[in-house]
């Protein structure tokens, strides 16, 4: 194991050093004014799309070569720039994201280490948990040992000092063509408490590859589910989730849908049933112009501190505020060549006061975004 670990990382030093290097670069921004009928004022933001306030630029670096005998190997990532908020530099971040380094011997094994990884184990419902399956950062690997059947593992330093506190993670993916696809992972990560994430676990199954259904557009149609600290743990719960992907022509439509059930501490019990239902339209008018909607339901987070993944239940509108209960998002975009966008996006809160927004209130966004990559 120490051996080939050495021999991974000669073969991803030797690729950054004698394989061609490319560069590339991004710029994510854009203005967007946007204002409810709670305040006659109106809000001026850098702005990225219309679900977004920042403006981004990304800085690429990657390499690969291959050596006959040792297969491929290569390194990538990303310095990242972000400014999020109004025109100020507050919000002023640098990250850098997804370096890594990665050797395939053959088409069966690939090596990851680094930050980030290229996944493909989320379990493909309403939730898509991976659980860090062949990702998170810290070395990974997958196995491909006959076809149609993948296998990743990852040991994930997480920050921790100590190896003993390092996290593992593990997947299992099948799929058999023109049917369907299944997939299982879980996550254990020792440096939480026994209140927090110590034991994760998830799996779905998707039909949306089910040759008959794709004949005629479905694209997903997928169900699964996910535990939080296992089973029976003071802060547990299973969550399970459903989506369903449809194209035909111009018309595209999803379904997205959450449910959390209880299986804590009986006195923490919130008694209810969180849920979170989205349905989401769009239809390309023109080469240019799109009209879409989404309708989204969110169900029991008025409680949210009864239970600790209320977040992962929660939407925010385009000022970063929480929307609860029913809301209706209209839009409508203009693509002005291949980097810019130009829209209108409408969202009405149905709720009863739950949004931080207040009551039922109307919130309108106009925007222009610019992409730009190279």
């Amino acid at each position: 194991m120490k051996k080939a670990l050495v021999v991974f990382l000669i073969l991803a030093v030797a690729g950054g050093l004698f394989a061609t290097p490319t560069v590339s670069a991004s710029l994510s921004t854009g203005i967007g004014i946007g204002f409810d009928d709670t305040d006659a004022k109106a809000q001026v933001d850098f702005i990225r799309n219309r679900g977004e306030s920042r403006w981004r630029v990304d800085l690429g670096l990657s390499t690969s070569g291959e050596k006959e005998g040792y297969g491929t190997y290569g390194a990538s990532g990303t310095v990242r720039f972000d400014l999020s908020g109004r025109f100020n530099t507050d919000g002023f971040t640098q990250t850098l994201n997804d370096f890594r380094a990665f050797w395939a011997p053959n088409s069966m094994i690939r090596i990851e280490a680094g930050q980030g990884g290229s996944g493909g184990f989320g379990s493909m419902g309403g939730w898509d948990a991976s659980n860090d399956a062949f990702g998170g950062n810290g070395v990974k690997i997958r196995i491909n040992p006959i076809a149609g059947l993948s296998i990743g593992a990852s040991l994930l330093s997480g920050g921790v000092k100590n190896v003993e506190d390092m996290a593992y993670a593990f997947g299992v993916k099948y799929t058999v063509t023109d049917l369907l696809a299944i997939v299982a992972n879980a996550k254990f990560d020792p440096s939480q408490a026994e209140s927090a994430e110590k034991l994760n676990f998830a799996a779905g199954v998707d039909f949306g590859i089910l040759s008959a259904l794709k004949t005629i557009g479905f694209t997903k149609l997928a169900v699964d589910a996910r535990t939080a600290n296992g089973f029976g743990g003071p802060k547990s719960n299973l969550g399970i989730g459903e989506a369903i992907n449809f194209a035909t022509g111009a018309l595209s439509l999803s379904f997205g849908a959450r449910q959390l059930l209880w299986m804590g501490d009986a006195a923490t019990d919130p008694k209810y049933i969180p849920m979170r239902f989205q349905v989401g339209a769009s239809y390309k008018a023109t080469d240019i112009a799109t009209v879409g909607a989404e309708v989204r339901y969110l169900m029991g987070n008025t409680v949210a501190g009864n239970y600790r993944n209320a977040s992962e239940m929660n939407d925010v509108d385009f000022k970063g505020e929480k929307l609860v209960g029913l809301g209706i998002s209209p839009y409508v975009t203009f693509n002005v060549g291949p980097t810019i966008q130009l829209g209108y996006n409408l969202q009405k809160d149905m709720s009863d006061g739950a949004g931080s927004g207040g009551a039922k209130t109307m919130t309108h966004l106009i925007y222009a975004t610019v992409n730009v990559s190279f």
